[in-house]
Order: C-alpha cells, then structure tokens, then sequence
C-alpha cells in the first residue's frame, strides 16, 4: 500500500492555487458569476443588470434603471452574500454599481 504523499492535495484545491499563482481567479469567477447572473438574481435583474468586473475582491454591477440601482444598493451585503454562499467561498467583499 502506498504512503500518502505530504504534498498531496484534493484536485479542486490545486486548481484554486494554479487558478491564483496566475492570476486567473478573478476572471474565472467572474466568467461563471456571468453565465449564472439570471440563476442567482432571477429574470428582471439580469435583463437590466449584468456583472461587468472583478477585481480583488470588489464586484462592479451595470444597471441600467435607476429603480433597480436603488434597490441593489439598499441591498448590497445581501447581493454580496448570494454570490459569496454561490461560490462557497468569499469572492466578493464589496460592490460597485454603475
């Protein structure tokens, strides 16, 4: 029987540090918080609102009505949490709505 190895690791953990040594994580999450956007927020706020940037850790929203910026921004640690608890991990610490 083979001895485990000191540096093994789960595959997921070893793409998550290649993911950040080469600075691709952001991108990456940011790619699958696109394709998700009507998934996580539902029909109506992904047809005036989409993801634009990531950037370590602040999420930049585009929203085209000024109803749905106010209420995005009355709600920003809920929309912070959703995406957070989507990823199972803190990808976003603060949002930035244009």
């Amino acid at each position: 029987m083979a001895s485990k190895r000191s540096n093994d690791m789960p595959l997921s953990e070893a793409i998550n540090k290649m993911l950040h040594s080469y600075h691709l994580a952001d991108r990456v999450q940011l790619a699958d918080l696109k394709t998700n956007w009507e998934k996580l927020f539902g029909k109506t706020m992904s047809k005036y609102s989409k993801p634009l940037s990531l950037d370590k850790g602040q999420l930049k929203i585009y929203v085209e009505q000024a109803p749905l910026k106010m209420q995005i921004n009355y709600n920003k640690e809920k929309v912070i949490t959703i995406i957070n608890d989507y990823f199972k991990i803190k990808v976003v610490n603060s949002l930035v709505i244009v």
